[in-house]
């Protein structure tokens, strides 16, 4: 999270702009084709790009101006687009790890942030926070509902998400223009491929960031090894944070749910998708269940928070003593995920 928002600041070479994150409205069940949060005339981001824009005339990048004269140097150029390839990097590692337990592969590879024709964006704002949202079909089949998964992102993070979606990429676009190059930034994937060669980020790329973000642990994280520590980690630590409840079935009999489904003569699922429907949200998923993601997420940063600021306070400033916490902590998850083989590896 550290890591792009100075990246984020770096690219917006100085310009100060001040998005109220608060303040940020957002349509969950607009499917209008090329639409999301930022082409809403009530938050004024559609052109806010064009101040950046404006001032690469007069602007340089890591020491060399964009322009000398009326030419474009092609150096400097080149240079910020290959910064914006790595910030995308940064963005997926940052999202992937602290919007709470890690979905599969082929879910957050294909995550959109702009509505197309086919199929409507995962990305939107809510409550000063940007939260990603997959329909999950597997259970389509037997019961004709899909089941939505919600996963906030933090406040910080979302901060620096907003000035890349709605500044950093379309002046990317921008200056490939200028240079007659092709370029991701007009996808409508949250996460394009930083080669440009495929619409989206594919599972093999997202495990290579997290391999080239942890290279220097002992056993280097990949999209499948991640999840399952994550998974393990969340059982071990985290069960007794978060009560055992169906989504749709309050388990006791004094939760104002259950008592105003009784009321109505209506089981508590039949309350939360067929009645009192909030028609500014997909109607199986309403306030309620948004609450209960939030809570979840909210439960998986502030563990891993406290987690680091304990582990740290106990570690010497040594670079050896911290080479050893990071690869304490790959053991344990290694260990957390083995069958009992992986006990022979804690030290």
């Amino acid at each position: 999270i550290k890591l792009v928002r100075e990246r984020v600041d770096e690219m917006m070479l100085g310009l100060e702009m001040d998005l109220d994150i608060d303040e940020i409205q957002d349509d969950l069940t607009c499917r209008k084709a090329g639409w999301s949060f930022i082409q809403d005339a009530k938050n004024k981001l559609a052109d806010t790009w064009e101040r950046l824009a404006d001032t690469l005339r007069s602007s340089s990048f890591r020491g060399k101006p964009f322009i000398k004269g009326t030419n474009w140097q092609v150096d400097t150029c080149i240079a910020y687009l290959n910064a914006g390839t790595e910030l995308s990097k940064l963005t997926f590692a940052a999202s992937h790890l602290s919007g709470g337990l890690p979905g599969r592969g082929t879910e957050i590879a294909t995550i959109r942030y702009i509505n197309t024709t086919l199929a409507v964006r995962n990305v939107f704002f809510r409550g000063g926070q940007i939260i990603i949202i997959i329909s999950y079909n597997k259970t389509r089949a037997s019961n004709n509902y899909a089941f939505y998964i919600v996963r906030y992102l933090p406040r910080e993070l979302s901060q620096s998400l907003l000035r890349y979606l709605a500044i950093i990429r379309p002046v990317l676009g921008f200056i490939a223009k200028q240079l007659e190059v092709p370029h991701w930034s007009k996808s409508e994937f949250f996460f394009p491929d930083p080669q440009g060669k495929n619409r989206h980020l594919t599972s093999t790329q997202a495990s290579g960031i997290l391999r080239s973000l942890t290279q220097n642990l002992t056993t280097p994280w990949t999209l499948s090894s991640y999840r399952q520590a994550a998974l393990a980690i969340a059982k071990r630590y985290l069960s007794t944070l978060v009560e055992k409840s169906n989504f749709y079935h309050p388990t006791e009999a004094t939760n104002p749910l259950r008592m105003f489904a009784a009321g109505a003569g209506h089981h508590p699922r039949m309350l939360l998708t067929s009645y009192a429907i909030d028609k500014a949200l997909p109607s199986r998923l309403q306030p309620e269940l948004l609450e209960m993601y939030y809570r979840l997420s909210k439960i998986w940063q502030d563990w891993n928070q406290e987690y680091n600021q304990r582990n740290m306070k106990s570690v010497e400033p040594a670079s050896c003593s911290q080479k050893r916490l990071r690869d304490g902590v790959t053991r344990l998850w290694l260990y957390e995920t083995s069958d009992g083989g992986g006990r022979s590896s804690i030290t």
